[in-house]
């Protein structure tokens, strides 16, 4: 079996998917929207946020859709977040930003 964490253990669960694959980077949401045949509201984004040292949450976007700071700072309970860093995506979730998904990631995330 080859391919993305989640497509393993979604072909062992007998599950059908499919996976896109990109010739190179990709840099935008409209990019990625097109090389897979899709809307940019068909596109989910996974967004790793860096609450304290070695501690991260990861939220999910649909499409264009923006996260909400605040919000996300008072579902968290904290005063202050920053995205994290292209070395920290990587080292936290095994993938390059852009190819992050909510499954299958080396860390994993609480609620």
């Amino acid at each position: 079996m080859d391919g993305p964490p989640i497509s393993i253990i979604l072909q062992n669960l007998g599950i059908p998917h499919r996976v896109f694959r990109h010739e190179g980077p990709v840099t935008s949401l409209e990019q990625a929207a097109r090389e897979r045949g899709q809307r940019p509201g068909q596109v989910v984004r996974s967004i790793l946020f860096r609450m304290s040292a070695g501690e991260y949450a990861m939220v999910l976007a649909a499409g264009p859709e923006q996260v909400s700071w605040k919000a996300l700072r008072k579902v968290l309970g904290r005063s202050r977040i920053t995205m994290a860093k292209e070395e920290e995506v990587l080292a936290v979730t095994g993938y390059h930003i852009g190819t992050v998904g909510p499954s299958g990631c080396r860390r994993r995330f609480g609620s």
